[in-house]
């Protein structure tokens, strides 16, 4: 066959320029979506890792966090945020054997899947879910206000919750009159067809985290993923989200070799890092002595995702939960109630800890 001047003219610019393209995407990560198998949209959960020592009962013991999740359970006149705490802390009471509520960390959630329900809880204005265009948001208020600031300024903090509780992405619900609606399936979709703007803001640990229980490893580049969550700075909690991310990134086994070790520098360095640190009481604090609660209760969930620890990062484990142990026992109703979903924090890492020393709830 003759193959005409025109052809190897054309031939000869347009496959320098294919090659050149396919180089820009790989550069720029124009295209981070790796085209493996579509998710089946079952959540699964970062593990918890075994004691690596067996020190003596905390301070507080099962008996206390069980008072203190019966106070938690009972408050009244919650907002979202302090909902969506709750149901992630209660899905962590049900994983550990336990009950302590009537409604369930799926009624909870569900809760948010239904306007009606979202409206005679938090009132006429509060819709959680909006269409924008083809897919669903969660609505963010324009204050700062705990009451009325839906996600707590954590970008997609609720389909975080919706994926720890094992709400599947298919689930359905009633959202702006629409019924059948898929808001999570839409959302999740949204991340990983623009995953590089969905990876732009102020705190992107929470989409990585919910992305990742909801099998988005299956459809994302993780090395990019792990550069974004490395190269981030988050503003919120004391940038601790972004190290419960990392830590269930490697989790995932998705990752070459390289670019798992890095992550694991990563955390060894911030693990060194919280050690030098810790106070004497077992607790962590910031540069003015405040928001221990935080710091410490946030510092532990992360320290729960390792595999591996070490007896000194079980020991720091042991302080910190003695600590927050003798915090909430003498917790008077009035802090639990204004500072909720830092208590349900607090809580949760109570009782992962009991769970992890063998204790039984029932």
């Amino acid at each position: 066959m003759k193959i005409g001047r025109r052809t190897i003219i054309l031939g000869g610019v347009a496959i320098p320029f294919s090659l050149a393209c396919f180089a820009m995407v790989d550069r720029f990560n124009y295209f981070p979506v790796n085209g493996r198998l579509p998710v089946d949209g079952h959540p699964i959960g970062f593990r918890i890792a075994p004691l690596a020592i067996r020190p003596t009962d905390s301070a507080g013991g099962p008996i206390s966090s069980r008072n203190a999740l019966l106070r938690l359970c009972t408050m009244t006149d919650l907002g979202p945020a302090d909902v969506m705490h709750l149901a992630r802390l209660l899905k962590t009471v049900e994983n550990c054997g336990g009950t302590f509520s009537q409604d369930s960390s799926e009624d909870l959630c569900k809760l948010f899947l239904d306007d009606s329900k979202v409206k005679s809880h938090f009132g006429a204005h509060s819709g959680i879910f909006i269409p924008r265009g083809s897919h669903f948001e969660v609505k963010r208020s324009l204050t700062e206000s705990s009451d009325t600031h839906v996600s707590e300024a954590h970008q997609d903090y609720l389909l975080f919750t919706m994926a720890e509780c094992g709400i599947q992405l298919d689930a359905e619900a009633l959202v702006c009159g629409r019924i059948a609606a898929r808001p999570l399936r839409s959302r999740f979709n949204k991340i990983t067809d623009d995953i590089q703007n969905a990876l732009v803001g102020d705190e992107v640990s929470m989409t990585v985290s919910a992305m990742l229980l909801y099998g988005g490893s299956k459809l994302v580049d993780c090395e990019f993923v792990a550069d974004r969550l490395i190269g981030a700075t988050e503003p919120f909690c004391y940038d601790l989200h972004r190290f419960y991310a990392i830590a269930g990134l490697v989790q995932m086994n998705c990752l070459p070799q390289k670019t798992q070790s890095k992550l694991q520098t990563v955390l060894d360095h911030k693990t060194n890092t919280m050690l030098d640190s810790q106070s004497e009481d077992g607790a962590w604090r910031n540069s003015e002595g405040r928001d221990s609660l935080v710091i410490t209760s946030h510092q532990l969930e992360w320290w729960y995702l390792l595999l591996g620890k070490s007896d000194i990062v079980e020991e720091a484990i042991f302080r910190a939960s003695n600590y927050l142990a003798a915090k909430l026992q003498s917790a008077t109703d009035d802090e639990l109630k204004n500072f909720f979903s830092t208590w349900c924090h607090v809580a949760r890492c109570l009782i992962i800890d009991d769970w992890r020393r063998g204790h039984v709830f029932s």
